[in-house]
């Protein structure tokens, strides 16, 4: 599966002192889900947005702390609400899921993007001023190559699979895709075949150099 992977430090004072983003720009982040009820992010959500996270009938995770949670985390499959309804990460070691803080990578990354920087404790994002599209991909325990991809298409204003045989499709593409996540090995034909056709469609991906604390 690939996995969320943290973001590298930034130098966001630099970044303010050129124009900080603007309404007229779009920005996707596909990864683990989102919280429209953050108030520092919340300004900047769009809603031409969608979840890609395969249900797999049957299929649960052992939570650490005692019950299951299905692979999805939400039990819905593809539909058009990337809400993360839980966080967790894996445990190797013990072979189940434990609990992240609430609202978890996803929500994040977008506030890394574009938090407002106007609320409570004043969270300030690179582009304060940016329209964010956050695109689900990435359920309890990563995302699969293809429903990576359908994220990916998404994004870029391209048709994708809706998970129920027909297709869905945004009226507008992102001009940039963050997928801060990375996987084992090469990405399947699927991947990257929707990174191509997304590039092709004018979007620049940015996207994890990993997560092992390795340069090659």
């Amino acid at each position: 599966s690939w996995l969320a992977c943290p973001l590298a430090m930034r130098d966001a004072p630099a970044a303010w002192q050129i124009p900080s983003g603007s309404t007229s720009r779009l920005a996707a982040v596909v990864d683990a889900g989102i919280r429209f009820d953050h108030p520092e992010v919340a300004p900047n959500l769009r809603t031409a947005v969608y979840d890609f996270v395969s249900e797999r009938p049957g299929e649960v995770l052992p939570v650490c702390a005692g019950g299951s949670v299905s692979t999805s985390g939400d039990g819905d499959g593809y539909d058009p609400d990337p809400t993360i309804p839980n966080h967790f990460a894996w445990d190797e070691l013990l072979e189940c899921l434990f609990p992240r803080r609430i609202g978890g990578h996803g929500l994040h990354v977008a506030g890394t993007i574009g938090a407002v920087g106007t609320v409570g404790d004043n969270h300030v994002g690179v582009a304060p001023v940016v329209r964010i599209r956050p695109v689900r991909a990435l359920g309890s325990k990563g995302g699969s190559d293809y429903d990576i991809a359908q994220a990916l298409l998404y994004a870029a204003g391209l048709p994708a699979d809706d998970g129920a045989d027909g297709l869905v499709q945004a009226a507008e593409g992102a001009r940039i895709i963050n997928a801060s996540l990375g996987g084992p090995g090469p990405p399947a034909s699927v991947l990257e075949n929707a990174v191509i056709a997304a590039t092709e469609a004018g979007s620049l991906i940015i996207a994890a150099a990993g997560n092992d604390n390795v340069s090659d």
